[in-house]
C-alpha cells in the first residue's frame, strides 16, 4: 500500500483548523473527520454591541473533538471491529459536550460541537469502511472511474418545508438541536447524525466492505473534496499520488469554476492504492 494525506485549509476567509487525520499504514487504518463549522449565536456567543464581532474560538472545540475522534478510532480499530471501534471513539468524545446545554442554545450559545467522519482498515484485498454525514469513502480505479462512492447528505425526516418559514439562524439552531442525531422513543431516525458523542449518533453510522482490485485507490474524505471528485482531472490526478500533480489539478479545477465556493472549503484526503 502507498498513502498520500493531503489538507488545504478554508480559502475565503481566516479560520482555525477543523478537520484531522490518522494515518496507520502498517495495521492498514485511516480516518478523517471535519468538524462541523461553529455558527455564532448558536455554539458560540458574543456580548452586547460586540455580538456580531465575536471572534471565532481559536482554537476551534470543533477541530480538537475531530482530533480526538481520530486519535481514539484508530486505538480502538487496532483491538476492536470497525463498528466497535466507531461507537467507543465517538464516546471519547463525549466530555467536550458534556456541560453543554443542548436545549438552551439560544440564550447561552451551547449547542454541541460536532463533527462528521470516514474511516477504515484495509487488509490484504479487503477495504472495510465506515463514514457518518458528509464526510466520503469512496473508491476511484485504476482508469481514473468512481468505482464506489458513499457519503450521506440523507434527513430521515422531511423537516425541509417546517423550516423554511424559520430564519436561516433558526434553522440552524433546530438542525443542531432538534433533529441532530434525532430519534424516536423506538428507536427510529428522525433526522441526521454527526459525531457528538452521543450514543444516538451511533445508529447513523453507515457500514459495508468492498474488495479490492490491483491499482483501486481507497480516498477517505472531508465533504470540502466533493465537488472535486466529480472532475476527471481530479481523480486521474489522485491515482499519481504526486502532491504536486494533485496540487496543480486542484488550481486548475479552481479556475474553470471561477473559484466558487464548492472548491474553496477546507478540505482534507487520506487516499491510499492498493497493488
Amino acid at each position: 500500500m502507498k498513502v498520500l494525506q493531503l489538507y488545504q485549509p478554508e480559502e475565503r476567509i481566516s479560520l482555525p483548523k477543523e478537520d484531522a487525520w490518522v494515518v496507520d499504514l502498517r495495521r492498514g487504518v485511516f480516518a478523517v473527520a471535519d468538524g462541523v463549522h461553529l455558527r455564532l449565536g448558536i455554539e458560540y456567543q458574543g456580548k452586547g454591541v460586540e455580538y456580531r464581532s465575536a471572534k471565532y474560538p481559536n482554537p476551534s472545540p470543533a477541530g480538537a473533538l475531530s482530533q480526538m475522534f481520530c486519535n481514539s478510532f484508530l486505538k480502538f480499530a487496532r483491538r476492536e471491529s470497525i463498528q466497535k471501534a466507531f461507537s467507543s471513539a465517538n464516546r471519547s468524545v463525549s466530555h467536550f459536550n458534556k456541560k453543554r446545554k443542548k436545549g438552551e442554545t439560544f440564550s447561552t450559545a451551547e449547542a454541541y460541537y460536532a463533527a462528521t467522519g470516514a474511516f477504515g482498515w484495509i487488509k490484504k484485498d479487503a477495504l472495510a469502511w465506515g463514514n457518518i454525514c458528509d464526510a466520503s469513502v469512496s473508491i476511484i480505479d485504476k482508469n481514473g472511474k468512481m468505482a464506489f462512492w458513499q457519503t450521506d447528505h440523507h434527513h430521515h425526516n422531511e423537516f425541509d418545508p417546517i423550516l423554511s418559514s424559520y430564519s436561516g439562524l433558526d434553522q440552524t439552531y433546530m438542525l443542531r438541536t432538534v433533529f441532530r442525531n434525532a430519534l424516536s422513543p423506538k428507536g427510529k431516525k428522525l433526522g441526521y447524525g454527526v459525531i457528538t458523542g452521543e450514543p444516538a449518533a451511533e445508529l447513523y453510522v453507515h457500514f459495508g466492505k468492498k474488495r479490492l482490485r490491483h491499482g483501486d485507490l481507497v480516498v477517505f474524505a472531508s465533504d470540502g473534496f466533493e465537488a472535486f471528485f466529480k472532475e476527471v482531472s481530479f481523480r486521474k490526478a489522485l491515482l499519481t499520488l504526486d502532491r504536486r500533480v494533485i496540487e496543480g489539478a486542484i488550481k486548475k479545477i479552481q479556475q474553470k469554476h471561477s473559484r466558487i465556493a464548492n472548491f474553496l472549503s477546507e478540505r482534507t484526503l487520506v487516499a491510499v492504492r492498493w497493488d
